[in-house]
């Protein structure tokens, strides 16, 4: 009996456990991004109107993104850049592109806003981002009332 307990193997790890890892990192990337945001302007400089808005627009269109990954994880996916061999979500695809996205989005918006602070950027592509947000959210709900 010992030695059979010894010859066993050990526990396979869920695959759904493992597919969460990436989408933590997302959360903190996004966190991070709203907390170092606002240092990224010098204390000399007046603050930019409509700034503020714009973090909580970016806040809100990542964790939009990473309610529409959740919303597909182990279903069947019709994008070819997003689905394994299988064509199923790929996690770690999905992560890639969506962050991938969503990040270079709001690193060109941040960018070009601070490039032209009398031009006021900020409250148009915050408009933007509420906009991204509710198109990816209504995606996730769309996913969630799919059967898998």
């Amino acid at each position: 009996m010992a030695a059979r307990l010894a010859q066993s193997k050990p526990p396979r790890v869920d695959e759904p456990s493992v597919k969460f890892f990436p989408l933590r990192s997302l959360a903190a990337g996004a966190l991070s991004l709203a907390l170092l945001a606002p240092s990224a302007v010098s204390a000399e400089q007046p603050r930019p109107r409509g700034r503020r808005l714009w973090v909580i627009s970016a806040l809100s269109l990542a964790v939009a993104s990473v309610l529409d990954t959740t919303s597909s994880l182990g279903r069947y996916e019709a994008n070819p850049l997003l689905r394994n061999t299988q064509g199923q979500f790929s996690t770690r695809r999905g992560v890639a592109w969506k962050s991938g996205a969503i990040g270079g989005t709001l690193l060109a918006q941040f960018l070009a806003a601070r490039k032209k602070p009398e031009s006021d950027l900020y409250q148009p592509l915050s408009i933007l981002n509420f906009g991204a947000a509710g198109l990816v959210s209504a995606t996730a709900v769309r996913n969630y009332r799919e059967p898998r």
